[in-house]
């Protein structure tokens, strides 16, 4: 994606980081605060449509004619595993543009393996409905996707682990090309993969019975978990109809936030961590840095294990790979340290005694 589209895609960003100004902070999580593990983070998604080689508006199919409007939304995403260990995939929508002006999004919505629920954003059940046996298959191939591709940031770009994916990928049937510059692509019979792990971005290209697909997903380093999604651009065409209408969408991620108080979630820690001393903190406590030569540290920001923001710290001194914050103003709990530097974003969980 090394042409216009990334270009765009990346002045989008800058537009929704322009837009998005400052940080949400979650409430309550209304089905699921007894939470063993999850995974959070902010969206800003923008769709448009457009049309090629169109003579009068009649020519669009109707099943896609009412879609043509712009749409917005700006949400938290988390998925997560319960106390019972039950996988739950949660939508939290703060702003969104509807198709038409009647319609409603509920403030939450949530998708667990025996029902979905909508609430209000005070937790009031607005709409609830069981799940069948054909919808608890659905829900499981989709928690199943949500635990193995979703729960935790990707893992692939690390170059130890670059063969054991190559290999999976080729025993699934698919066929292995070397680019340039690194790039390697894989091939099936019906989608392609390119991965590109200088930019640290995937392009997909599916082809599906009704639709042609392509999506590119931009990544950055979320020590010592993986890399966590930074931008994704989709844009999908239908093929069973005369006059497709294309759907484009770009989404931006940001405030990534991993809690795991029960240490359930596999870390990566070749690359770089950070730890915590001493724990429990009390006052000053140091972060130090492992294997983030010469780190340059922008803000580090303090989450409570309900994901709320709870101190922030701006452009703290590093020195000699240690930096130095105080705790007296936390909150107490087990908390979550987010710090962004100049190779990425790193995170780790501490307690606050």
């Amino acid at each position: 994606m090394k042409n216009g589209t990334l270009v765009l895609c990346r002045q989008l960003l800058t537009v929704i980081g322009v837009i998005s100004g400052g940080v949400i902070t979650a409430q309550f999580n209304p089905i699921n605060d007894s939470t063993s593990a999850r995974y959070r983070c902010e969206v800003e998604e923008y769709t448009v449509a457009t049309i090629l080689n169109l003579d009068s508006i009649q020519q669009i199919d109707l099943s896609e004619r009412d879609l043509l409007k712009p749409m917005y939304r700006r949400f938290k995403m988390t998925r997560g595993v319960n106390a019972q260990h039950e996988p739950y995939f949660q939508i939290e929508t703060f702003e969104a543009t509807t198709v038409e002006d009647w319609m409603s999004i509920s403030h939450y919505n949530l998708l667990t393996p025996t029902g979905s629920y909508g609430l209000s954003a005070t937790g009031e059940v607005e709409y609830h409905f069981t799940n069948n046996a054909i919808e608890n298959q659905d829900i499981a191939d989709v928690t199943s996707a949500n635990m193995s591709d979703g729960f935790q940031p990707l893992l692939m770009f690390f170059p130890t682990l670059r063969s054991k994916y190559v290999s999976e990928a080729i025993q699934d049937g698919a066929i292995l090309t070397e680019l340039s510059d690194g790039i390697f692509k894989l091939s099936w019979a019906n989608k392609e993969v390119t991965i590109d792990p200088d930019l640290k971005e995937i392009t997909r290209e599916l082809i599906h019975a009704d639709r042609i697909e392509k999506i590119v997903e931009g990544y950055s380093l979320f020590a010592p978990y993986g890399y966590a999604v930074s931008y994704r651009y989709s844009e999908s065409t239908r093929t069973d109809i005369p006059h497709p209408v294309t759907f484009k969408t770009v989404q931006g991620y940001s405030n990534h936030v991993i809690e795991d108080q029960g240490n359930i979630i596999p870390k990566y820690t070749e690359k770089a961590l950070i730890e915590i001393y001493p724990v429990p903190v009390q006052g000053e406590y140091e972060v130090v840095f492992k294997g983030v030569p010469d780190a340059q540290v922008s803000q580090v920001l303090i989450h409570d294990f309900m994901g709320n923001l709870v101190a922030t710290h701006v452009s703290p001194q590093v020195s000699r790979d240690v930096m130095v914050l105080d705790a007296s103003t936390y909150p107490s709990g087990v908390l979550i340290a987010v710090v962004y530097t100049q190779q990425g974003v790193y995170t780790q969980t501490f307690t606050k005694s």
